[in-house]
């Protein structure tokens, strides 16, 4: 089964809906028959509904960055910003990683793809490096820049709290 709007999560299951004779709609994210109103990104009605990836990006310990100056909290998990693989960082060498999935490089405290950041830094060959200490903020700010749906479902949560 595929789901065609990733921003939400109540799916009509075809197969159910023809077997039971009228729409039987699920929770793509707990797959428990979907209660409460739709469409929505981030959970159903459904007690112990819960994303686990984004909980265990909310509660992820912070690190620091030792071999990166200015970098003291920065979160131990990120989601890659081009296909959303989840990914820790080993605290060793520098902060810029690559994705196992897609093998893009990106920077893991300000989330953007490494050739980014050499685009904004190519006079003098000056060193890969985050453009501000706000690109590391508003990237926090965020929760994650990653792929579509968990984009929108991070930037609510993040919203609620604030």
């Amino acid at each position: 089964m595929e789901r065609k709007d990733l921003s939400n999560l109540c799916v009509i299951c075809i197969i159910c809906t023809a077997d039971q004779g009228g729409t039987y709609q699920f929770c793509w994210q707990c797959q428990k028959p979907w209660k409460g109103s739709a469409p929505r990104s981030d959970r159903c009605g459904n007690d112990d509904c819960i994303n686990r990836d984004l909980q265990l990006l909310q509660t992820c310990k912070s690190i620091d960055l030792p071999e990166v100056a200015g970098v003291t909290s920065c979160p131990s998990i990120r989601l890659c910003p081009t296909c959303g693989m989840k990914i820790e960082h080993s605290r060793q060498n520098c902060k810029n990683v690559i994705c196992r999935r897609c093998h893009k490089e990106f920077c893991f405290v300000c989330l953007k793809l490494t050739a980014m950041l050499q685009d904004q830094f190519t006079i003098q060959n000056l060193p890969r490096r985050c453009s501000s200490k706000t690109d590391f903020y508003s990237g926090m700010a965020e929760k994650m820049k990653a792929i579509r749906c968990l984009i929108l479902i991070q930037q609510e949560i993040f919203n609620r709290s604030v």
